[in-house]
């Protein structure tokens, strides 16, 4: 392996300004209004109350 081509794979990986990785303002990455990824209220995610899952106390022992 020659150090030329390592040196090379270095610049490469690193960000160069003309090629950005960050989202540009025409392909946010954020979801829009119309597609939220928010659980709607219909199908909460939230354990109902009848299901506790808290542990039961253990018994004592003398």
């Amino acid at each position: 392996m020659s150090r030329g081509l390592s040196i090379k794979k270095i610049i490469s990986s690193s960000l160069s300004p003309h090629h950005p990785i960050t989202p540009s303002p025409h392909h946010p990455i954020t979801p829009s209004p119309h597609h939220p990824i928010t659980p709607s209220p219909h199908h909460p995610i939230t354990p109902s109350p009848p299901h506790p899952i808290t542990p039961s106390p253990p018994p004592r022992t003398p």
